[in-house]
């Protein structure tokens, strides 16, 4: 099946909801390691490296290349061209290898693109907000051998117009994997965030070079799951993130557990809904006639893509007020998403 990324169009992202006020978007940093099952120097730098990432999930994403340094491991065969051309990108020449937003780990260091320089102290260095905001949806079809997604990048009213030559969008299907064998020689079973495909290729997709403040574009991405992946596992995600070639920075990233397939209809239309308090401190309330169903089900999923929060409540005659506790929540945006039989809703609302 061929890879299709199709660009829909220059979309108004004005969100009366939450004002300009919040505008200003919270960054998610992006961690890209190179590695492998044979690299000794790997096993012993990839736990600290996965305890750090974990330690700070609101602020980094990991993602993997499982590379040919020292020589290539069964899962680098299986993905060799992508590898390839993103080992080619950043000059790789020894493992394990690290760009932090696409830049090096320790500057001025000797091998500064060691992972070994991933500390606290770095991650606390890393800008908090960022020009562009993310939001992944993605969805296995009912075969599971094709993903197809959504990917709506909005430039900030803050910065405003935002000129980024050679922007690119990246995305990647990415696998956590343990093997009863090891598949190497260094000792390693379990490998976590695995890059097993990207989309359209590893030369990802080129966005507009200038960005209107406060507008938003849609991508919609699909393509074939390779026969390798395991997709009855539940540990496929989807990352996605916005790179400018021309210093090779990462400006914004996003991640989204994939948990369901395709069949779903988002209705865009919300004039029916009301949503309030927003911003919300204990509760957040829902109100809508347009259910389809009698059983709606909500899920709250942070700006990155991260699932954090999920219940549900009974539609009367397609009439529903759903009440959401939210005071568990640190302050900030955060996306509540609606569901009712094939059609679903998403708004966003604010912590206080």
């Amino acid at each position: 099946m061929n890879k299709i990324l199709k660009r829909i169009g220059l979309l108004a992202a004005a969100f009366a909801s939450r004002g300009d006020m919040y505008a200003q978007y919270q960054r998610m940093n992006i961690m890209e390691e190179f590695t492998s099952a044979h690299c000794g120097p790997c096993s012993q730098a990839n736990p600290g490296l996965l305890k750090m990432v974990d330690n700070n999930s609101e602020k980094v994403l990991l993602v993997k290349y499982q590379h040919k340094i020292p020589k290539p491991d069964p899962m680098y065969n299986q993905n060799r061209a992508d590898v390839d051309v993103r080992a080619g990108y950043y000059s790789v020449n020894f493992n394990p290898f690290g760009a932090l937003n696409g830049g090096e780990l320790g500057p001025g260091n000797q091998y500064p693109n060691h992972v070994g320089y991933l500390t606290q102290s770095r991650i606390n260095s890393l800008p908090a907000d960022a020009a562009f905001e993310m939001v992944i949806d993605a969805r296995l079809n009912e075969a599971k051998d094709s993903i197809q997604a959504t990917v709506k990048v909005t430039s900030g009213t803050d910065y405003g117009d935002v000129s980024a030559s050679s922007l690119k969008l990246h995305a990647l299907l990415v696998e956590d994997l343990h093997f009863e064998e090891m598949p190497g020689t260094n000792g390693e079973k379990d490998f976590e965030q695995v890059v097993r495909k990207m989309y359209p290729s590893a030369m990802g997709t080129v966005l507009s070079g200038n960005w209107v403040a406060g507008t938003s574009e849609t991508y919609i991405i699909s393509g074939a799951v390779p026969s390798y992946v395991n997709v009855k596992g539940g540990n496929l995600k989807l990352v996605a993130f916005l790179q400018r070639d021309e210093d090779k920075v990462v400006e914004q990233a996003a991640l989204f557990a994939i948990s369901g397939t395709t069949g779903l209809r988002q209705v865009t239309n919300t004039s029916g809904m009301i949503l309030y308090p927003n911003p919300a401190e204990d509760l957040l309330y829902i109100r809508s006639g347009s259910f389809t169903q009698e059983k709606v089900t909500w899920n709250i999923v942070t700006i990155d893509g991260r699932q954090i929060a999920e219940g549900s409540a009974v539609a009367h005659g397609g009439e529903a007020e759903l009440q959401i506790p939210v005071n568990g929540l640190k302050g900030g945006v955060y996306l509540v998403r609606l569901q009712s039989g094939d059609q679903y809703w998403i708004h966003k609302f604010v912590k206080q």
